[in-house]
């Protein structure tokens, strides 16, 4: 798969955010990376959408510059917590789930 410049960019310096969420990606040259495989979970599928939305919410969310100061870089969001929405929503509904077998009934937080 072919990138544009900036989101090449972020996927190389920012590979160990599509590891932890299952994208196994390649680096070939410039802008060309092989998409290995995608995550999968039960009867979730995962597309080349979702890999696309997660360059976005890397995008927006760690930034590029590495001079800025440490206060700065405290309220920025951890790399651990940016998924793509897909996930989210299938962690919700697996809590939600959870919560209805055994009869207790979720509150914000436990969501």
């Amino acid at each position: 798969m072919e990138l544009s410049i900036t989101d090449a960019l972020i996927v190389k310096q920012h590979l160990d955010v599509f590891r932890l969420n299952g994208f196994k990606v390649q680096h070939i040259e410039d802008q060309k990376f092989i998409l290995k495989s995608l995550p999968a979970s039960k009867k979730v599928t995962f597309t080349t959408d979702d890999f696309h939305e997660l360059i976005e919410i890397v995008n927006e969310n760690l930034d590029q510059d590495t001079s800025k100061d440490d206060l700065f870089k405290d309220k920025m969001i951890h790399k651990e917590v940016l998924r793509p929405k897909k996930i989210y929503n299938m962690l919700a509904s697996r809590a939600c789930r959870s919560s209805i077998m055994i009869g207790r009934s979720l509150d914000l937080k436990l969501m």
